[in-house]
């Protein structure tokens, strides 16, 4: 009876009471009713459709602002070609206006330097001489500024003061100081001439001297020398000719000096490329008459007609020199053009055979490179004068088995 009473004093427990939820564990979401999925659906299919009206809009506006953008840069690309070609056309009006009036101030001297009116100046000159100044301050300043080299700048001043002053002791410090003149630039070379000009309508001996001096300077061949003095003396000699002061007659002389040309048309020296460029650039319409391609497409620029009167019985011989000896220096940069890349691919296997080059190498190969680029500036500037293609220089490797014969 105990047994039975135990086990159903144990049936009886009392259940556990139901665990308590965490507060923190988040609800168990609830199933969308068909209702609010459709709802939800629907509002999915919107934002949908809104993104690619968006996307559609977007790419619209981005279309035709880069339709916009490619019509301001095609405007903007004309207004650039239309600026430019505006200021070419500026810049060959001015170019062309120089050369007018450097033409007409050297017809202009040639005529003041003509015979009947050179002995009318220096008529006038003399009787007018005792009332002019004697101020040596002045007169010594004068001296001193043409030392010091003119520009054209102070070409106005200097004619004035020569206008006004007693010069008659100072013609030989005049004629010194004439003849050490350094200045290369077209402009002041042509107002140095006009200032000889004046002073050679006052003192007879004045041209001739400066002309032999001159003359020393561009003939001398030595190594020392001085090679922009021998420019600006050439320069100088030939605006001289040009402006009527001394006889064309210097001109054949100078050009062979220039060609390496003797008397009798043979070659007797190399061509001095830099000195004959010097003078085909001052002289090289009225001496020779050829125009420069530079000048000749500006004149097109422009769309004029520009011709310069010549001041030498033959020309055409004259230019016939020049392009002659231009053939000379294109023939050698050729050759040398050529000897130079055979240096270089040489220098590419001793550099791929032992590493390097040495120094003695090095600097032989960076001397080939300067000389021959020199050359090639001075052909061009000489194909220019003469209005002719330069010769083309190639680029190609040739074999080695040429290298090696």
């Amino acid at each position: 009876g105990g047994g039975a009473r135990g086990k159903g004093k144990g049936s009886d427990k009392p259940k556990p009471p139901p665990k308590k939820r965490d507060a923190k564990q988040p609800p168990k979401p609830r199933k969308p009713t068909p209702k609010q999925r459709a709802v939800e659906d629907a509002r999915a299919a919107d934002k949908v459709a809104k993104a690619a009206l968006d996307a559609e809009a977007s790419k619209a506006a981005s279309s035709a602002q880069c339709r916009l953008d490619a019509i301001a840069a095609e405007k903007q690309k004309k207004a650039d070609e239309e600026r430019r070609a505006l200021q070419r056309r500026q810049e060959a009006e001015r170019a062309v206006a120089d050369l007018r009036t450097q033409a007409s101030l050297r017809a202009d001297a040639r005529l003041a330097n003509a015979p009947e009116a050179l002995a009318q100046s220096r008529k006038t000159h003399r009787e007018k001489l005792r009332s002019l100044k004697s101020d040596l301050k002045k007169c010594t300043t004068l001296v001193r500024k043409v030392q010091l080299g003119i520009t054209a700048d102070d070409e106005a001043k200097l004619l004035n003061d020569i206008k006004a002053l007693n010069l008659t002791r100072y013609v030989s410090e005049l004629v010194d100081a004439v003849s050490e003149t350094r200045k290369t630039k077209d402009r002041d070379c042509s107002a140095l001439a006009r200032v000889c000009g004046a002073l050679h309508s006052r003192f007879e001996t004045f041209s001739g001297e400066v002309q032999k001096k001159l003359l020393i300077v561009v003939e001398e061949r030595s190594d020392e020398a001085d090679d922009k003095r021998q420019r600006a003396a050439l320069k100088l000699l030939l605006e001289l000719v040009l402006h009527g002061i001394i006889s064309s007659e210097v001109v054949d002389p100078l050009l062979r000096r220039c060609c390496g040309v003797g008397p009798k048309g043979k070659v007797r020296f190399p061509v001095d490329a830099p000195l004959l460029g010097a003078f085909l650039k001052t002289g090289g319409e009225e001496l020779c008459g050829v125009t420069s391609r530079k000048a000749r497409l500006l004149i097109a620029e422009v769309g004029e007609t520009y011709t310069r009167a010549t001041v030498v019985e033959d020309p055409s011989s004259l230019a016939q020199l020049a392009l002659d000896a231009t053939k000379r220096v294109s023939s050698k940069l050729l050759s040398d053009h050529e000897a130079l890349r055979s240096l270089e691919r040489k220098a590419a296997r001793d550099a791929l055979n032992h590493g390097s080059l040495t120094e003695e190498k090095e600097k032989a190969l960076e001397d080939a490179r300067k000389a021959r680029e020199k050359l090639v500036k001075e052909v061009s500037a000489l194909c220019d004068a003469l209005d002719i293609d330069p010769p083309v220089l190639l680029d190609g490797d040739d074999s080695e088995e040429e290298d090696d014969k």
